[in-house]
């Protein structure tokens, strides 16, 4: 089904119906995948970064 679709049958705007499902697809990801608390693993350092 359309986002014109949607709209048209509850009655609302296009845009209201796309930032609903955004809004329902970010929900859905954090409660898929909830943060562990962790901070990411350390990059290593290249050749241009590395001191002497």
């Amino acid at each position: 089904m359309s986002t014109a679709e949607v709209s048209e049958l509850l009655g609302i705007p296009p845009g209201t119906v796309k930032s609903r499902l955004s809004r329902a697809k970010r929900k859905l990801s954090q409660l898929m995948n909830p943060p562990t608390g962790f901070l990411p693993a350390p990059t290593p350092l290249t050749s241009e970064e590395e001191t002497p």
